[in-house]
Parts: structure tokens; C-alpha cells; sequence
């Protein structure tokens, strides 16, 4: 593995370990095939300059989550819960240099 990958996923943990906390995940597909994780995860506000009314709106955060034992690809049918608040995923940020997914940097929005 090429060490700026090494230093991504050691940035990663690192963040996961001061900031995270267990969230569920739930990954669907169309017809309706259901997975559930439970993964560290940490979640961050959304600077306001990078709302575009479009792909990001007003309230979304961002959630940077490990993709260590998650079998199922994560995207727009993807439902995270943290806390008891369930929000889905518009893009799953999948960190994937070699195809095999290390980290997801998503952007999820509440209710729906």
C-alpha cells in the first residue's frame, strides 16, 4: 500500500479515536436488500460557503467513517443513525485509491 494511503488511514483512526462514536449503518439496495454495520464514525458541520443549494444544503454535516467491516456498498440508499437521529447519505466521499474502499468522507442530511 503506498504510504500516503498509510498516513490517510492513520489521520483517520486518529480522528475516530478523539471525535468518534459508534453509528449504525443501514445499506439497502433497489430491491430493498438490507445490511446493517455498526462502525466508529465522527461527524462535522458543513462550512456555510460550501452550501451550494444542490448537492449540499443548509444543515447538512459531514461524517467521516471507517469503512473496516462494512460489506455492502454505502451510497443514496444508505441510511446512518447516530444517536437516535437517522439521516441518509447524498454522497458517499468513498476514499477508494485502489478500488477497495479504506474510509468514506460522506455528506448526510436528517429526515427525508
Amino acid at each position: 500500500m503506498h504510504p500516503s494511503y498509510v498516513r490517510a488511514i492513520a489521520t483517520v483512526d486518529r480522528v475516530l479515536k478523539s471525535k468518534g462514536q459508534t453509528v449504525i449503518v443501514r445499506t439497502k439496495n433497489a430491491a430493498g436488500v438490507l445490511k446493517v454495520f455498526k462502525v466508529p464514525a465522527a461527524v462535522f458541520d458543513i462550512e456555510l460557503k460550501l452550501v451550494d443549494g444542490k448537492t449540499i444544503e443548509v444543515g447538512d454535516k459531514k461524517l467521516l467513517m471507517s469503512a473496516v467491516g462494512i460489506t455492502a456498498p454505502v451510497g443514496p440508499l444508505t441510511e446512518i443513525e447516530i444517536g437516535k437521529v437517522v439521516h441518509t447519505v447524498v454522497d458517499p466521499g468513498a476514499f477508494a485509491p485502489a478500488g477497495d474502499v479504506l474510509f468514506y468522507e460522506a455528506i448526510i442530511r436528517s429526515g427525508g
